[in-house]
């Protein structure tokens, strides 16, 4: 069963936060996304975290224009598996910087979707949505026998 959107009860956000569209948005990010996620799911999930953050993040404030909203949710599916949702809302695409080198940029997407559980966003008149869903892997080895 998935552990996406769509699975999981809707619960309040763990933070929900607008950054500075500027490159400290990504530390900041990360550091709310550690200080959530340190124990209630293993270290390599968290780690993994922070990687995926730090993308998204980053490539809303090289490719869209403000206001930058970070959102994170560690969630609970009926089995007991532990998942973490990630949201970046940002004020759309900005066409400045397609202008970027492509040499420099491009692997973000792919780091995120070779990590996550699942990743998807959506286009709108007033901005962007890009998220991921994680797994704690340990919830689903440590769990009891159904």
């Amino acid at each position: 069963m998935s552990l996406g959107r769509r699975d999981v009860a809707p619960s309040p956000a763990d933070v929900r936060v607008i950054l500075p569209h500027s490159p400290r948005a990504a530390q900041m990010a990360r550091a709310l996304a550690r200080d959530i996620t340190e124990g209630r799911v293993d270290p390599e999930t968290t780690e993994e975290t922070l990687l995926v953050v730090s993308e998204l993040v980053t490539n809303s404030v090289i490719h869209a224009l403000p206001p930058l909203v970070f959102e994170l949710t560690v969630t609970h599916d009926h089995t007991g598996r532990v998942g973490i949702h990630i949201e970046v809302t940002d004020g759309g695409p900005n066409f400045e910087a397609s202008l970027l080198p492509d040499d420099e940029h491009g692997r973000g997407a792919c780091i995120t979707q070779s990590l996550a559980r699942e990743t998807g966003g959506s286009e709108g008149p007033a901005g962007g949505t890009h998220w991921a869903d994680m797994i704690d892997r340990t919830s689903c080895t440590n769990r009891a026998p159904a």
